[in-house]
């Protein structure tokens, strides 16, 4: 249909490639460059190699205009450490180089040797043309870099190029009919973007490859490799959006290889009137840590990163390394010794660091909870072993008791302690769970075995359980004193990995018990423990003087909560893993069977009001095995998980930023539509090492952010990242968009009861069949065509020929949103209701 506009918009068209400074991907480069960097841990600059390397790497690549220093026919060169790229207005000519080592026996010496190594230097070219492109579009110099460049070669000065500028940017201006292409990036990516001007057809830029031997799309990554010979180009899967008022859109595309060889972009549905920009998937990825042991989610807890309304991510863990970032200003900016606890600020695209602090004593300290305020105060909890962990004058324990927990709020700069404070009895504690409510008063969960952990009267449980018990507390705003903290356990032992709470006050806890006597309620979805420990969910009152509801979650065999969140609803959801085959699931679920290895990871939604029923349960992974660690839910009741998998065959989905895992554990995100009946993502995430998914947070434009640990050298990391380079052991953040804030679930969506052997419920449903027609009447074969309902269930198609696209097993009585893409004509996404018919016109050409 069409819109008019007073003002025109453009969209973009993004991508990167990788050059050849990443070894891992192309053979042609030895050695990683270098650059000069500081220690900001002391007065003396201490320069490492990594450190050398990954500054290097963030610099931003230099154009310079070519005024004969190069004979190539080029308006504009770059140089790096084994790579030249040389830009003009119909292409981009890669030159890869790799200069031969020295044999050990031999020195290499200035003069005739240096001259030979040179003329020996190995080298391949490739040229990226833009097929039919305007070979005199004129070149925009933008963004000019601080600096020039002198060329004084040969003895006649007047043959000298003197201060030779050098930019960031450039741009070639129409280099299609209302399309320009601008070139940027830094030391390890060259970047290019199309942009597009409204009425303009983006199907008119194709991508040839010459002295290249082949290219391709990599199945699973979405990649465009370039091969030559024995070394390659990688480009990488483009993502594209639409921004409007700082949220941005997914719209769909992809790479597309033409009849002809030539490389094009497959663009989904978009607005025309705004801009339109492709980039890779992962808007941000970066390693976080020194060259020590750098953890998020030390024992399975998943409140470890949030996120504010400006989209900046908040990180907790433990390190071992005296070089973890901190920063000038911070609260504390040198290594305690033993472990500290980090907490660290990532602005919101993950280039910089607002700030970085330890936080510690001279023992071992972990933090293991994080949450943020309205105001950007961040509270932290965790484990001390510290005699002089910093504490504040006033705050309610000053004292080390034994291994304690604490509770320490930073201020919004994350220069000094509002308050902190140990939290504790005479043996060892550590705080898991952490939530802030609008007064700023905080509620911490943990576990303990002390007798005399701090109390207080009236609560529901005052008196210690024997073997380890839960404790839920309450402080006060000021971190002075309790406002209530009570036990929870039975006769076995207890572990919790988190807290949610609720705009009553009210505290959900949920981990595992091995208690046959955990305290339950009256009609409680389950009052029995299965196996030898079970999941549990509880909910317990704003005043802490009574459980509202309290459950067991398992099978016949071992179970373990190891996340929870809340819908907008009140509902529960938790997310841990699972050996029971029987472990209780709902019809209609995603996947009611137990899939083997020795986990799987669970999905359950508990009630809002009594834990009985449950809304759903499913079970989550391949053949092998998986843990949820982390769960979030966004506006929509869609719950976000990420964990690890070992199972090469982990669902994942078609759109999915990796589909194929990289090592021997990865981390996964996965997504569940509203109801837990369907997989709206999912995707792996991973290097060559083991990774995993500890904590995950849901950021203002729907946005998901991740934090974990990964051993991976080559775990994915973007283009301009705060840190690019891995040391050892180090924690990561990563953030995915955008997945929208679409309509949200109904909360009047029946629920199922749960049984072990539940049967799914029959639902009438029908097969959809459809054609899609070109203007000229006829079927288009190479489309995408969406079934998508309310809860945001994508239905995949099968094409049959002449266009015709078929669903099956569609359910009857619901209104779809039926949507087409296909890279060269664009169309109207309508509303059909399906009923019993068989047959749907889908949408027509717009």
């Amino acid at each position: 249909m069409a819109k008019s506009v007073s003002i025109p918009r453009k969209y973009v068209i993004s991508t990167a490639v990788v050059l050849t400074l990443l070894a891992a991907s192309v053979i042609w480069l030895q050695e990683e460059p270098a650059q000069l960097t500081y220690s900001q841990f002391g007065n003396t600059s201490l320069v490492s190699p990594r450190s050398i390397a990954e500054n290097y790497a963030r610099l931003p690549m230099s154009f310079e205009e070519n005024r004969g220093q190069s004979p190539v026919s080029a308006d504009f060169i770059a140089r790096g450490d084994g790579y030249t790229v040389a830009l003009a207005p119909t292409e981009a000519v890669f030159r890869l180089r790799k200069v031969p080592a020295v044999p050990a026996n031999r020195t290499r010496r200035v003069g005739h040797d240096q001259k030979s190594d040179i003329s020996n230097e190995k080298s391949k070219s490739i040229r990226m043309q833009l097929i039919n492109a305007n070979p005199l579009a004129p070149a925009d110099r933008c963004q000019k870099l601080a600096g020039r460049v002198n060329y004084l070669i040969g003895r006649e000065p007047e043959k000298w190029n003197r201060d030779v500028e050098m930019f960031s940017r450039v741009a070639y201006r129409g280099v299609y009919s209302g399309i320009d292409v601008v070139y940027y990036g830094n030391q390890r990516e060259l970047e290019y973007d199309f942009v597009v001007a409204p009425g303009h057809d983006p199907g008119q830029i194709a991508i040839g490859f010459e002295g290249a031997s082949s290219a391709a799309i990599e199945p699973g990554s979405g990649d465009l490799v370039i091969i030559l010979d024995e070394s390659a180009i990688r480009q990488r899967k483009p993502f594209a959006y639409q921004e409007s008022g700082g949220i941005r859109t997914e719209v769909a595309s992809r790479y597309t290889k033409r009849e002809d060889g030539t490389i094009g972009f497959e663009i989904g549905e978009y607005d025309t009137d705004k801009e339109l920009t492709i980039d890779p998937v992962l808007t941000y990825s970066t390693y976080l840590g020194g060259a020590g042991s750098d953890i998020v989610g030390s024992f399975d807890f998943d409140r470890v990163i949030a996120v504010d309304s400006a989209g900046n991510a908040y990180i907790t863990g433990e390190t071992s390394s005296a070089d973890f970032p901190a920063t000038t200003g911070s609260f504390d900016i040198g290594f305690n010794g033993g472990r500290d606890v980090f907490v660290t600020k990532l602005n919101a695209a993950g280039t910089a660091l607002v700030y970085s602090t330890f936080l510690g004593g001279s023992g071992a300290d972990s933090g293991f909870g994080l949450a943020v305020d309205a105001s950007g105060s961040v509270y932290i909890t965790g484990e001390t072993a510290s005699d002089n962990f910093p504490t504040t004058a006033g705050a309610f324990d000053t004292t080390r008791n034994g291994n304690d927990a604490f509770v320490t709020k930073l201020d919004p700069s994350g220069a000094s302690l509002v308050y902190s404070t140990f939290l504790g009895g005479t043996s060892d504690e550590f705080g898991v769970g952490i939530a802030v409510d609008s007064t700023g008063s905080v509620y911490v969960s943990g576990s303990t075995p002390s007798t005399n952990f701090p109390t207080t009267a009236g609560v529901f449980d005052t008196t210690y359980n024997t073997n380890g018990d839960i404790f839920v507390t309450r402080l006060n705003t000021t971190g002075t004193a309790l406002v209530y903290s009570t036990y929870l356990g039975g006769t076995g032992e207890e572990l919790v990995s988190g807290l949610a709470l609720d705009a009553a006050g009210n505290a959900h806890v949920t981990g595992e018990t091995s208690s046959t006597a955990f305290p339950t309620t009256t009609g409680a979805f389950d009052t029995t423990i299965g196996g030898s420990f079970d999941a549990y969910v509880t909910k317990l009152n704003a005043g802490g003087t009574a459980l509202l509801y309290s459950t067991y979650l398992g099978g016949g065999s071992d179970d373990s909560a190891q996340g929870v969140a809340l819908d907008s609803a009140g509902g529960v959801l938790v997310a841990g893993l699972t050996t029971s085959s029987d472990f209780p699931v709902t019809a209609g679920s995603y996947d009611p069977t137990y899939n083997g290895g020795v986990t799987d990871a669970f999905v359950t939604k508990v009630t809002a009001v009594s834990g009985m029923p449950l809304a759903f349960s499913t079970f989550l992974g391949g053949a092998a095995d998986e843990t949820a660690h982390g769960i979030a839910v966004d506006t929509a009741g869609r719950a976000h998980l990420t964990g690890t998998t070992t199972s090469t065959n982990f669902p994942v989905t078609v759109d999915g930023y990796d589909t194929s895992i990289n090592g021997g554990s990865d981390v996964f995100l996965t997504t569940l539509n509203g109801a837990g009946s369907s997989l709206f993502y999912s995707t792996y995430i991973g290097g060559a090492g083991e990774d995993e998914g500890s904590g995950i947070a849901i950021g203002p434009n729907g946005d998901v952010y991740l934090a974990g640990v990964t051993l991976s050298s080559n775990f994915p990391t973007t283009a301009g990242a705060y840190d690019g380079t891995y040391a050892f052991f180090d924690a990561f953040v990563a953030r995915l968009g955008s997945f929208g804030t679409p309509t949200p679930t109904p909360t009047s969506t029946p629920t199922a009861t749960a049984t072990p052997t539940a049967t799914p419920t029959p639902t009438q449903t029908t097969t959809v069949t459809g054609l899609v027609t070109t203007p000229s009447g006829s079927g288009l074969r190479n489309a995408t065509v969406f079934l998508t309902d309310a809860q945001g269930i994508r239905r995949s198609n099968i094409t049959n020929s002449f266009g015709f696209y078929t669903f099956n097993d569609v359910p009857v009585g619901f209104t779809y949103t039926i949507s087409v893409k296909s890279s060269r004509y664009r169309f109207a996404a309508q509303q059909r209701l399906i009923t019993g018919n068989t047959n749907v016109d889908f949408v027509g050409l717009e």
